[in-house]
């Protein structure tokens, strides 16, 4: 019985994947001992993520490979975050949390190009040929300094289901639906852990961190991808973390 209950929210799972993904997702069934293996263009092109899963999953964990030209460190960044959830998780439905965490990662380090820059040769003057020099001369500012890493959206709604000091009802969610557009919702109406979901189907309540736009505390926005805005944490620079907010709507209502 477990067993086929276990088999059905596989499939429930797989096809949700279709849905959500469509093209984006190549999937391969009854390949030796692989029940199913999955090929998910990670927002990119060029950037792939490879899980395989057998037909004793959830119970034996999925193996996951990501292949495409990713910067080294970001590409072994990426892989160990992915292994450390699977060995974090055993036992649990984790291919679509996987995913998830996978194209935020990549769209954060490694958002998709324009395509190849073709070089073109243009002949100059010689006064153009000069001005150009002494500007190579001159000290040059980084307009390309390296802002500060910001938390994940996974980073929120972890610190949001565990940390005991904060009401999950006091919170809401924006995020992108692939036909009505933004919509924004209790916090506490998602299912964030597949895993945790009440009833026949598990897969009812959850959406694909990558589809989420915005965080907000009651009325105020705390976190927003677009706007590289963190309160939660501060990674962002502001210094100002979550219990600065809600001390701050404390004093304020």
């Amino acid at each position: 019985m477990a067993g086929e209950c276990s088999f059905s929210n596989v499939e429930k799972e797989i096809n949700r994947l279709k849905r959500i993904f469509q093209d984006d997702i190549k999937i391969l069934t009854n390949i030796g001992e692989i029940l199913y293996s999955l090929k998910v263009k990670l927002g990119r092109d060029d950037v792939f993520l490879k899980i395989q899963i057998t037909d004793e999953y959830p119970a034996v964990s999925p193996q996951v490979i990501v292949s495409g030209p990713l910067p080294t460190d970001a590409g072994h960044e990426l892989s160990s975050k992915l292994k450390s959830i699977v060995s974090e998780n055993p036992g649990k439905f984790i291919v679509t949390t996987l995913i998830d965490i996978a194209i935020a990662f990549v769209r954060e380090h490694a958002p998709a190009t324009t395509g190849p820059k073709q070089k073109t040769e243009l002949r100059r003057s010689p006064v153009e040929h000069d001005s150009r020099k002494k500007a190579k001369a001159a000290p040059e500012e980084d307009v390309n300094e390296k802002l500060p890493s910001m938390k994940t959206c996974d980073d929120v709604i972890h610190r949001i289901r565990w940390d005991e000091s904060l009401n999950q009802d006091d919170f809401f969610v924006g995020y992108e639906d692939r036909f009505v557009g933004l919509i924004e919702k209790p916090f506490s109406d998602f299912t964030w852990n597949i895993e945790d979901a009440a009833g026949d189907d598990p897969f009812n309540f959850s959406v694909p961190f990558h589809r989420v736009t915005y965080f907000k505390y009651k009325t105020q926005k705390v976190w927003d991808k677009t706007e590289r805005l963190d309160l939660v944490f501060g990674s962002t620079g502001s210094q100002v973390t979550i219990c600065d907010v809600i001390q701050k709507w404390a004093d304020e209502n």
